[in-house]
Parts: structure tokens; C-alpha cells; sequence
């Protein structure tokens, strides 16, 4: 709404704006929902991990944004970027160990794989991006990540990732 009004809050530019609304939908939903479903299906260290750098590491990232666009605690965003992929690392690699399980049935396990895997892919992508002031030569471009990220998180983790949870729990009726 923000971005169709052009309202550009603190300076922002309006495109950081949008896209800050699809990765707060992502990163401050889709991700920790996935995250919560994993640590009840498989309670552990490493889940439990997981959900915690998850929750520290979205609003880290916010922070260190805000901080860089006013060009004060450069260090935080990469830091906060640093914690949040940690912890995204963790599900997408519950998230294929999920779909590797036979006791799933073959759509929700293709589901998982395609899940995490599309996880695990984003994630190295924006670990580059978020160090891109450290590292510059690693990291892509703002539209190539818009396409590439983008898609693999929308499509791939979000979308792939909640239909094989739904088919998970909700097992296809035999005839």
C-alpha cells in the first residue's frame, strides 16, 4: 500500500519498499511457520536452532537495513542476514530430510525436497547479497535477484513447502 501510495518513509526509496513487504510476508511468515512445523514434527537441537535464529534474525535484518540506509552500524545488517540464513539453513535442510522419508507419501515428499531445496538456494543467494559490502563480486544484482530469489522463495519454498505440509497432514483419501 506504502508503494502504490509512493510513500517512501524515512527517505526510503519505493522500491525497497515493496520489496520489503514481500520479504517480511516471507521471512516474517512463511519462514517461521515452516520453521514452528518442523521443530513439532521433529522436536530437536537443530530445529529448535532454527526457530530461534529465525526470530532474531528477521527483525536484525530490519534493523541493519534501516542502519545502512543511514549509514550508521554498517555491521548489522550483514550480521543480521548472517543469523536469519543460519537458521533458514536449518529448515530447508529438515525440509529435505522430511521429503526423503518414505513414510510420506510421493506429492508431499516431492513437495519437501522442492521446498527446501528452493530454501537452501535463496538462502546462499541472499547470504551473498547481504555481505555484498564485504564481499561486493559475489553478489547479484537487485533484478537478478528479484527473479531468481524471488521465485525461489514465492514459488518454490512458500508455495511448494505449504502444499506438502497440507498433504502431510491431511493424507490424500484412498478410494
Amino acid at each position: 500500500m506504502a508503494n502504490r501510495a509512493n510513500w517512501t518513509p524515512w527517505g526510503f526509496d519505493s522500491l525497497i519498499v515493496l520489496l520489503t513487504a514481500a520479504h517480511f510476508h516471507h521471512a516474517g511468515f512463511t519462514l517461521p511457520l515452516m520453521a514452528g512445523l518442523n521443530a513439532k514434527a521433529n522436536p530437536g537441537c537443530w530445529t529448535r536452532f532454527s526457530c530461534v535464529a529465525i526470530l532474531l534474525g528477521v527483525p536484525l535484518v530490519a534493523a541493519g537495513i534501516t542502519c545502512t540506509h543511514f549509514g550508521v552500524l554498517k555491521f548489522v545488517e550483514p550480521l543480521g542476514v548472517a543469523i536469519l540464513v543460519m537458521g533458514a539453513l536449518g529448515v530447508a535442510v529438515s525440509q529435505i530430510r522430511r521429503g526423503l522419508k518414505k513414510q510420506h507419501t510421493m506429492w508431499p515428499r516431492l513437495g519437501f525436497v522442492i521446498s527446501g531445496a528452493s530454501l537452501f538456494i535463496a538462502m546462499v543467494l541472499a547470504l551473498s547479497f547481504g555481505i555484498r559490502y564485504l564481499i561486493p563480486n559475489y553478489a547479484l544484482t537487485m533484478p537478478q535477484m528479484w527473479a531468481i530469489h524471488g521465485t525461489l522463495n514465492a514459488f518454490g519454498f512458500g508455495l511448494c513447502g505449504i502444499l506438502a505440509w497440507r498433504g502431510d497432514v491431511i493424507p490424500a483419501s484412498s478410494p
